[in-house]
């Protein structure tokens, strides 16, 4: 943003289109940005686009990894979005320019709750039906745990999800999906977290399903 100075000439400080004024030495200089000439290393590229990749379901599911990852951040006295990248980063596969992200590599929270033994996903009029073994038998588990959902969607990076869903008690809950006129590719993935949020568990991958069209 420029600023207004009266003593120059322009009346303006800072970037204005391609030129850049800025004080020198006592003095007032103006000169023109260029595109950058010097090539970009390998390494560099790699890391560009890494990061492109980890950001495209990093946004679209903050508020999710608050409360995933919202235990460590505060341990660690960082933002969950950092300790979402750190646990992630390797979840990007491939070699640049044809990285990729492997989903099943993916975890959306981090913690000692247990999970269930047994987890089915499967596709329902309105979404996607989770299921889930009740037992409780583990002390490290309560009945009124509750379960968190999670649906990425690639190809429109859309995270649709709950944080707070129905107790391990009730074995079921229904990840609420938006109609498609396509068919989209659909990850999936559960974790349970306790009803005073004191502990939360490891998600775990649930597998891959198309949507829409036909549901």
């Amino acid at each position: 943003m420029a600023i207004l100075k009266s003593n120059l000439p322009d009346g303006f400080s800072g970037k204005t289109g391609n030129e850049v004024v800025y004080l020198l030495n006592g003095k007032w200089v103006k000169r023109s940005i260029g595109a950058r000439k010097k090539t970009q290393s390998i390494p560099l590229l790699a890391s560009q686009q890494r990061m492109k990749l980890m950001n495209s379901f990093l946004k679209a599911a903050n508020t999710f990894f608050k409360t995933g990852y919202g235990l460590i951040a505060s341990l660690e006295m960082k933002s969950p979005y950092c300790v979402a990248y750190s646990f992630n980063h390797k979840a990007v596969q491939g070699v640049y320019p044809n990285q990729f992200i492997d989903y099943s590599k993916l975890i959306w929270s981090e913690g000692t709750l247990d999970n269930s033994p047994a987890v089915n996903v499967n596709i329902a009029l309105n979404g996607l039906e989770f299921t889930w073994e009740t037992s409780t038998e583990s002390s490290n588990s309560r009945s009124n745990d509750h379960v968190m959902l999670m649906a990425y969607l690639p190809e429109k990076e859309l995270a649709i999800f709950e944080t707070s869903g129905n107790k391990r008690a009730l074995g079921i809950d229904t990840l609420i999906l938006p109609a498609s006129k396509e068919q989209v590719i659909v990850e999936t993935y559960i974790c349970f977290i306790a009803s005073d949020h004191s502990s939360i568990s490891t998600s775990i991958y649930t597998g891959r399903f198309t949507w829409g069209v036909n549901y």
